[in-house]
């Protein structure tokens, strides 16, 4: 699913009186892409050393992997006043279309949200 079909699903979401008070395009996510780590990356450990893959010195998969889990964000932006509407929306949203879990604790930490 699009980003943009996925706003337009948050916006649907919200209750009557949250969904008058903004546009549909008021919505925005912000999904960015993991790290674009691979085995592309070349290293020599010295002057006169072999050409290596990083992999070989570097776990670039379990960092990758343990970024996503820690450290990987994805937002959503709204009109201050239904922030807490939207949140509850995307919530239910992104974890029906992603199968993601959604700590809605932790986020509402994150986003500074009570």
């Amino acid at each position: 699913m699009k980003l943009a079909e996925l706003e337009t699903e948050i916006h649907k979401r919200l209750p009557a009186k949250d969904r008058a008070k903004c546009n549909k395009d008021d919505i925005r996510l912000s999904i960015p892409a993991l790290p674009p780590m691979t085995g592309s990356a070349l290293i020599q450990t010295s002057r006169n050393g072999p050409i290596q893959h990083v992999e070989e010195y570097f776990p670039v998969k379990q960092w990758t992997d343990a970024y996503a889990h820690n450290k990987w964000r994805s937002y959503v932006f709204a009109p201050r006043e239904i922030a807490e509407s939207v949140r509850d929306a995307a919530v239910d949203v992104v974890q029906e279309y992603s199968k993601l879990e959604i700590d809605p604790i932790t986020s509402n930490l994150n986003c500074h949200l009570s």
